[in-house]
Order: structure tokens, then C-alpha cells, then sequence
């Protein structure tokens, strides 16, 4: 019976302790904070027209740019080369694409013209597939050959 009521009491006083230094890191780092922020040492934003984020290797992993036509990011998944890519033009178009190494587009996920749509490209980046919406909201399915001639299309 008093082993028992030991433990329970050495429980408590653990839990107090791990309670106590949890608090004084909160403190300390409140501390920290107040003085980085007293000598002007924190600042509300970062600005830069370029940010990279590179792997162990050195490679870049992420890419945020501004882009000539609008912003885009670029998440690169592995030494390969295979990435996917997030545009917002000014031109009411935005795309997110998926690509094989060289940047080369496979598929388009986007909307051009208030209109979403869908594309499939093949090894040479030839569109040889397209679902979207017409400018009437009707749904259109199509099918290219290696030349981009219609072979069929659905309605």
C-alpha cells in the first residue's frame, strides 16, 4: 500500500517537472522573442524575387519566382528530373502541370478562358489527349495523332 502511494506521488512530481520545464522554455522563448524584436532582429516579411530551397545534394528541390507572366512554383521530386509546376498568368490562364525530366510537360491540368481543361501529352510533348469544357459549359473529349490531327472526338 505505501509502494503504491510512492508511485502515484513520483508520477505527480514527474509530471510537475516535465510541466515545469515545458513552462520555462515557453518563458525563455517569449524572452527571445521580445529582445530579437526589441533590436529590430525579426521581421514581419521576406522579400526577394527568387527563392530557391535546395536538396542535401545541393539541387534544387523548390522554386518560387514571380515568372514574366505570373507567379509559379516548382516542386522537383527527385534526381530524375520529374516535377510539377503551379502557374497563375495575368491572362486568366492557370495551369498545374506534371513533367517528366527537362521540364518536359506531360499533363496540363488548367483553366484558359474561364474554361478547365485537361491535357495528356506524349513523350515529345504533343498534346494527344483533351477534356474541357466549351465556352457553352458543353464537355468535349478529343484524341490527336503525333501531328495534333483530330483522329476522335467526342461529341
Amino acid at each position: 500500500m505505501e509502494e503504491e502511494r510512492l508511485n502515484k506521488l513520483e508520477r505527480r512530481n514527474r509530471g510537475l517537472r516535465i510541466a515545469l520545464w515545458i513552462n520555462y522554455i515557453v518563458l525563455m522563448s517569449v524572452v527571445v522573442f521580445l529582445i530579437f524584436n526589441k533590436f529590430g532582429m525579426i521581421t514581419s516579411s521576406l522579400e526577394t524575387h527568387y527563392l530557391n530551397v535546395l536538396d542535401e545534394s545541393g539541387e534544387r528541390s523548390i522554386g518560387l519566382s514571380p515568372g514574366k507572366d505570373g507567379p509559379r512554383i516548382a516542386l522537383r521530386g527527385n534526381k530524375d528530373g520529374y516535377s510539377i509546376k503551379l502557374k497563375i498568368r495575368k491572362d486568366a490562364y492557370s495551369v498545374l502541370s506534371f513533367n517528366r525530366p527537362g521540364w518536359r510537360t506531360r499533363l496540363h491540368l488548367g483553366i484558359w478562358d474561364n474554361n478547365p481543361q485537361l491535357y495528356l501529352a506524349d513523350e515529345e510533348q504533343n498534346t494527344r489527349a483533351k477534356l474541357y469544357l466549351t465556352e457553352d459549359g458543353e464537355p468535349k473529349l478529343e484524341f490527336f495523332d503525333e501531328s495534333g490531327k483530330v483522329i476522335w472526338a467526342a461529341p
